[in-house]
């Protein structure tokens, strides 16, 4: 081959070579725009007769930092787990299930009123600690949202806790396993623990 032609074909290779780099770093300086979700549980059914005449407060929920963003969490493996960058909750995750806290136990009808936490004073406060808000992702299992959560209702009357429980759901994502998808079983998950903790509610003297 002439050292001319070889010249040629070496010269078009580095421009294809910087080609590619420089496509892959404006992929990198510019990556997709995070799209943002809604984390809300549908309560079904009328509310009940008022079952504790006064009003709930609903404290900031706790949570480790794993679960204190707006990332969505996958289950990657046995004990690795890892936050979506690109897919949000519209809120923290603390933020999330006050807010639907508050929307579920005020359309349950079993408190006369129930409100986040302020500097209002209430016979009940309801104190919550998130255990997981979690896609499994493996690609051997099911790909399902399980959320978990414990709550503590106390009287502040008397200083006792009415109710000290664990409560949880879990839905499968359908396919294709994308935002929505996700979303919608995260959301069914939650709307099964906040049934459970309805439930235990309703068993209270």
């Amino acid at each position: 081959m002439p050292m001319r032609t070889l010249l040629s074909l070496l010269n078009v290779a580095r421009v294809g070579a910087m080609a590619l780099l420089l496509t892959l770093a404006a992929c990198a300086s510019n990556p997709p725009p995070p799209e943002t979700y809604h984390l809300q549980a549908q309560r079904k059914g009328p509310p009940y007769p008022v079952r504790f005449n006064d009003t709930v407060l609903i404290t900031p929920p706790r949570a480790l930092p794993l679960y204190a963003s707006n990332n969505f969490v996958y289950q990657e493996g046995p004990q690795r787990f890892a936050q979506d960058p690109f897919r949000l909750y519209s809120a923290t995750l603390p933020q999330a299930l006050q807010e639907q806290l508050v929307i579920w136990l005020g359309g349950s009808g079993l408190f006369a009123h129930a409100v986040p936490m302020a500097s209002t004073q209430a016979r009940f406060v309801l104190e919550s600690d998130i255990r997981e808000v979690v896609v499994d992702v493996r690609p051997d299992v099911p790909h399902t949202a399980q959320v978990q959560w414990h709550a503590r209702l106390r009287d502040t009357q008397t200083g006792a806790y009415l109710l000290d429980r664990t409560f949880m759901g879990q839905s499968v994502a359908t396919s294709p396993l994308d935002g929505a998808s996700l979303i919608a079983a995260q959301s069914e998950a939650l709307a099964q623990s906040l049934q459970g903790l309805e439930a235990a509610l309703l068993t209270l003297q």
